[in-house]
């Protein structure tokens, strides 16, 4: 069993979370799955999962709460730099998929009374490929995907080999 506290919090969970000082990743059937969620894949927080990678998870799962106020549509995308860019960043440059699922509906109560949650749930596989879900309050639509593991092997110092293979380390 594993047990998983945001690190990276927004400032408005401040008052009512704690923040997490732990990382790990679980053996599975399936293989080695590393967990963070929602603001842990900001692009100034991906060292959470950069991390993780070098714990060994070869699948980052991620769920996410992505609110928006109740205004935005599709049109305006929020998410595409915030999500996204980041989330693929990590699975291509440590070549693992990333899931990252969120959930539909208007908030009641609490720091996010009067937004709502928008879908558009992702999974990026380890090349960058993205299958995103739709985005809106009420996504009902459902997406199967295939989805490589990562390499289960790598270790250390083979990560910096990796990287530098990738111009990413000078």
């Amino acid at each position: 069993m594993h047990r998983y506290r945001k690190i990276n919090l927004l400032e408005v969970e401040h008052p009512y979370y704690q923040t997490g000082t732990q990382l790990g990743v679980v053996h599975t059937p399936f293989g080695i799955i590393g967990v963070n969620i929602c603001a842990d894949n900001y692009i100034e927080s991906l060292h959470i999962g950069k991390t993780l990678s070098h714990m060994g998870a070869q699948l980052i799962m991620s769920p996410s709460s992505w609110t928006v106020d109740h205004f935005v549509n599709e049109e305006m995308d929020p998410y595409k730099d915030k999500w996204i860019k980041p989330l693929s960043t990590l699975a291509t440059l440590y070549e693992i998929p990333v899931v990252s699922t969120t959930s539909v509906g208007y908030i009641v109560g609490g720091p996010y009374e009067g937004k709502k949650m928008i879908g558009c749930s992702l999974a990026i596989d380890k090349h960058g490929q993205v299958t995103q879900g739709e985005f809106n309050e009420f996504a009902g639509d459902l997406k199967v995907v295939e989805l490589e593991m990562g390499e289960a092997n790598r270790k250390g110092t083979q990560f910096g080999t990796m990287l530098r293979a990738k111009g990413q380390i000078f």
